[in-house]
């Protein structure tokens, strides 16, 4: 018998954070997909954030950040999720 993949807790359990007044969310880092992580193991945490998120809206919103609040962002949600990016 296969074993049955379980379903990923990603749009269940979601790091927000506030720009400009409005609210956005990304998945916890523990359940965003390997590729992802990858992106983050090599350092690249632009592309990692932006392939985390789940909409055009929220990768505008980072791609409006300058880079000391991309690392500022990166740092929280590894925080909050437990984790850090290179983990």
């Amino acid at each position: 018998m296969a074993f049955k993949v379980p379903a990923s807790k990603a749009k269940d359990e979601r790091f927000e954070f506030e720009l400009d007044g409005k609210t956005y969310s990304l998945p916890n880092m523990n359940f965003i997909p390997v590729e992802t992580g990858i992106l983050f193991q090599e350092e690249k945490p632009l592309p990692a954030v932006l392939a985390a998120c789940g909409d055009e809206e929220t990768r505008a919103a980072v791609r409006a950040l300058s880079m000391d609040q991309l690392s500022a962002l990166v740092e929280a949600w590894g925080e909050d999720s437990g984790t850090t990016a290179g983990e």
